[in-house]
């Protein structure tokens, strides 16, 4: 995983982050699934909240009503 894009628009955000997950074993390490976290976040009381938070594999179409990421 990498670091996050953050796209602020006022009091709201859309941040995309990547994510793998790992089988790890005392023989062997394998990757079981990659994708992306498609975030939502609403600043409230000067803090940043999440409003919604959507994980999709690699590969998967992408759930309607979400943002994809800038320039992808």
């Amino acid at each position: 995983s990498g670091s996050p894009i953050i796209d602020v628009n006022g009091d709201k955000a859309n941040v995309w982050c990547d994510f793998i997950i790992m089988h790890i074993t005392p023989t062997k390490l394998e990757t079981t699934a990659t994708g992306r976290y498609y975030n939502k976040l609403v600043k409230t009381g000067g803090q940043w909240r999440f409003s919604q938070r959507v994980s999709a594999q690699q590969g998967a179409q992408l759930p309607r009503g979400l943002v994809p990421v800038p320039g992808a």
